[in-house]
């Protein structure tokens, strides 16, 4: 499924606690592994009382160490970049585009500037610049999954290239999926159902059941793409805030991981915008698997 991961160290555990995951998925997948460490313009020696890489004599055997730590099957190389650079996310993706990964794995407590990058607006920058797919952990990440959620919203940009991307890893780990579809009300509506209720009294609880009827069917059809290669697949149905419901439910049915897509970006017209994307990572515990769609 996967052909090249990239994980990016800064030389702390908590940068390190990715490096589980990326083995397992590695060996289950037969892909090659890229480890590699920019060297940060000004980067501090020690993040929280832990080293952080500075130069290229520290990060070449740092790296060689880390590397011993995958199975003897997975093939792993090692790339420092050694010019300083103060852009971390402008790196990544040029990267990207060096390197080739079809996917990032990295953790979500890294030093202070790898950190930024997971969480906020550096995320959603590294995904709108490059092309390609960040599997996003949290501390005590697991180096497997039982249990992929992945969020809906019926439109075939984002569907299409999260829901395949979900049901591949849960058929690798032979692990449970569910497919959650939210229909906004409330505040996360659409402004035209606001509209539309001031003026037809009970209009905007309408056009919210009609859109119910047409999201279990619409899961029922996505169900059925899915389960010839996942045979423990559900579906589900859900009303309000996306953030809210996704939380929620990732929580009832400790997922492991939540996949989805996402413009990297905020957008009106976007319903997986840059800040129901950043909300989620900053709220859930939950691995996420952040798919950059329309590219």
């Amino acid at each position: 499924m996967f052909k090249h991961l990239l994980v990016p160290l800064d030389g702390t555990p908590q940068a390190e606690a990715a490096v589980d995951t990326a083995a397992a998925l590695a060996a289950r997948s037969g892909a090659r592994v890229t480890l590699l460490h920019v060297i940060e313009s000004g980067a501090p020696e020690s993040v929280h009382g832990q080293r952080h890489l500075r130069t290229r004599e520290e990060a070449r055997p740092y790296l060689e160490s880390v590397a011993r730590r995958f199975p003897a099957g997975v093939k792993v190389s090692l790339h420092v970049h050694e010019e300083s650079i103060e852009d971390v996310a402008a790196s990544l993706a040029d990267h990207e585009g060096e390197l080739s990964p079809d996917l990032l794995v990295m953790c979500a407590h890294g030093g202070p500037r790898m950190r930024d990058i997971l969480h906020g607006n550096l995320a959603q920058q590294t995904l709108a610049r490059g092309a390609t797919p960040i599997l996003l952990l949290k501390g005590g990440a697991p180096a497997s999954f039982g249990q992929v959620l992945a969020p809906l919203d019926g439109n075939p940009e984002h569907d299409e290239r999260s829901l395949p991307v979900a049901a591949g890893i849960a058929a690798m780990y032979g692990a449970g999926l569910s497919l959650l579809y939210v229909v906004p009300e409330g505040v996360a509506q659409a402004g035209r159902r606001t509209d539309v209720s001031h003026l037809l009294p009970g209009a905007s609880q309408a056009l919210l059941d009609l859109e119910e009827q047409e999201a279990v069917a619409y899961v029922e059809r996505r169900l059925a793409e899915v389960r010839p290669q996942v045979e423990q697949s559900r579906g589900a149905i859900a009303r309000g805030r996306p953030v809210d419901r996704i939380g929620e439910y990732a929580r009832d049915q400790r997922a492991d991981l939540v996949v989805l897509s996402t413009h990297g970006r905020a957008g009106t017209q976007a319903f997986w915008s840059a800040s129901v994307a950043s909300r989620l990572v900053s709220r859930l515990e939950t691995a996420l698997l952040l798919i950059p769609a329309g590219r």
